[in-house]
């Protein structure tokens, strides 16, 4: 772990300033501390600066893919301001990941609500023709509309499917009208009850472009592994099931970015952040290894 001297509130990590310009580092976390559609538990803007406290107290050192995986420099932007509107707010998520892109960089955004992922994979699109979205999450979020607006977090699968392909992965919770929509057109579904026989990531896999922008709503865990959710789900995903489906994606697609949204922390634990750290830094990991910056 590194030593508290180099813990700075906006140093994901807290890795060593040698590490963090921009410049030289192969990553970039985006913090959009985005609440504009929230209908239940409130709490994401709040999630972007408890993931980053959470994650420097993490060991650097990753047991799993045996390197320090900051070595490949992370440089975390301050956070963004935007606007209490959802679709202006990805308007200005677009831009700023396309220039992240643009530089060559891997773009990891911490949100915020998930209305912020579309304008991510607009920039995506721009730099990526076939790109595809793995979208973990207990929702299906394919509604038109929720509560008035076309960007709900409710929409984001809707708005997602009429730019690229995309997968879903631990789905547990839809409306009615969702249903026919789970497995049409530019939408495949994995619902979450159906993993429990086990878990055939090569199918996965096989529904996704060359290209891949990863996005995870927290609430595809368990709530017994992460409660910090805005609407907590029964019976989903465990830290190795979630685990296998990303290292599976970075070992056989190109992943340009990837975001993790709707954490919405606890007061008095910091188990759910501490987990969204740690997972992010195992899906820099995995990409880095895949890009071989590790040779």
């Amino acid at each position: 772990m590194i030593d508290e001297q180099y813990h700075v509130i906006y140093n994901f990590g807290a890795i060593p300033p040698e590490y963090i310009s921009y410049d030289t580092a192969g990553t970039v976390i985006v913090p959009v501390p985005l609440e504009c559609t929230t209908t239940y538990r409130a709490g994401t803007r709040n999630a972007p600066e408890a993931i980053i406290r959470a994650s420097g107290h993490m060991e650097l050192y990753d047991e799993e893919l045996g390197v320090s995986t900051y070595c490949v420099g992370i440089h975390t932007m301050p956070e963004l301001t935007p606007p209490a509107h959802p679709a202006k707010a990805a308007r200005l998520v677009k831009d700023t990941v396309q220039k992240i892109l643009d530089d060559g960089k891997l773009v990891c955004m911490l949100g915020g609500e998930h209305s912020l992922t579309v304008g991510a994979v607009q920039a995506a699109k721009k730099r990526h023709r076939d790109i595809s979205v793995l979208y973990l999450d207990a929702h299906a979020d394919l509604r038109d509309e929720f509560a008035g607006s076309t960007f709900s977090h409710a929409c984001v699968a809707r708005r997602l499917s009429e730019i690229c392909p995309v997968v879903q992965i631990g789905v547990r919770s839809l409306s009615e009208g969702e249903v026919p929509l789970t497995n049409s057109g530019n939408v495949t579904t994995f619902l979450a009850r159906e993993l429990r026989g086990g878990l055939d990531v090569t199918a996965i896999v096989e529904k996704l472009n060359p290209n891949v922008y990863i996005t995870v709503d927290m609430d595809v865990f368990d709530p017994s592994a992460v409660p910090g959710v805005g609407t907590p789900e029964p019976g989903g995903l465990d830290w190795f099931q979630v685990n296998d489906i990303l290292r599976a994606a970075c070992e056989n697609r190109a992943v340009c970015g990837f975001d993790l949204v709707e954490l919405c922390p606890v007061p008095g634990s910091v188990v759910s952040e501490y987990t969204a750290a740690r997972l992010t830094y195992r899906l820099i990991g995995l990409i880095a290894r895949s890009r071989g910056w590790f040779d």
